[in-house]
């Protein structure tokens, strides 16, 4: 990736790299997590301009640009993940979303850019510039700003344990798609497309479908017996007991995040 480039030439990059695939998906994942530690102190310094700022609606603009850059991270994370699904990547992956969720909580918990935002003079304002102050508040409001120190640790951990957790769900899934597979006869798959029978390896007669060519069958196939048996496949990817076991923790960690925001959880 190269990241001696500025912020914004980086993502402009970054963006180039994104809509042409064949070139990057020889990027090295290894610059990965150089490229968010070298930006790391650029938006730390970003954020401490932020508070010199004044109260005014023009500090919205510059709040919205910078969460765009945390978006504009995040994105590259989750798309060096999904050139490549393993298990090595996807350790690189929970080390850069890591660093991302620390970067995000740095601003969305901010106390003193929250006062700003909030002492904004709303007199002579649009209804759409003070419904933009409301969402950002709120932004900050569920982001934790306002609780202790030690809540906000709390909601960065439980964050950062989420986005774990997404990771390690994403390598299950995509493994038992690619591995887990059923078979038909060839003969009998009249109007799925040319290139998915191609991939699903036809062989003595039959072919062996996986999970990524489920779509395709269920949008094309003439043949309602195959359509039942890819909508069957389809349903049993992901059911164990360790995917439940993520959920089941997935869902304690948004009650508790819940809890520590104010919000009552059933």
């Amino acid at each position: 990736v190269g990241y001696n480039y500025s912020m914004s030439n980086f993502f402009i990059n970054f963006n180039y790299f994104q809509s042409h695939p064949s070139y990057v998906e020889n990027l090295p994942i290894n610059d990965l997590i150089p490229a968010l530690e070298h930006f790391s102190p650029i938006i730390s310094s970003k954020i401490k301009s932020l508070e010199k700022s004044p109260a005014t609606f023009s500090l919205i603009k510059e709040i919205e640009l910078l969460f765009w850059e945390f978006d504009q991270a995040r994105q590259m994370v989750g798309f060096y993940y999904n050139l490549n699904q393993t298990e090595e990547v996807g350790a690189i992956i929970e080390a850069g979303d890591k660093i991302a969720i620390t970067l995000f909580s740095e601003l969305s918990q901010n106390s003193t850019i929250f006062n700003l935002v909030k002492n904004i003079p709303l007199a002579g304002l649009s209804k759409s510039e003070k419904k933009l102050i409301e969402s950002w508040l709120l932004t900050f409001k569920l982001s934790g700003c306002g609780l202790s120190d030690s809540d906000k640790k709390k909601l960065v951990s439980i964050d950062t344990r989420i986005a774990e957790i997404e990771v390690q769900y994403n390598e299950i899934i995509t493994k038992e798609s690619n591995e887990k597979t059923f078979s038909y006869i060839l003969a009998d798959c009249a109007g799925v497309p040319q290139a998915t029978l191609d991939d699903a390896k036809p062989n003595n007669g039959m072919v062996h479908f996986n999970d990524n060519h489920c779509s395709d069958i269920y949008t094309y196939s003439h043949n309602s017996h195959l359509r039942e048996m890819a909508y069957r496949h389809s349903k049993a990817i992901g059911k164990n007991s360790l995917i439940n076991s993520m959920f089941m923790e997935l869902n304690n960690l948004r009650h508790a995040k819940a809890n520590i925001l104010g919000f009552t959880s059933d």
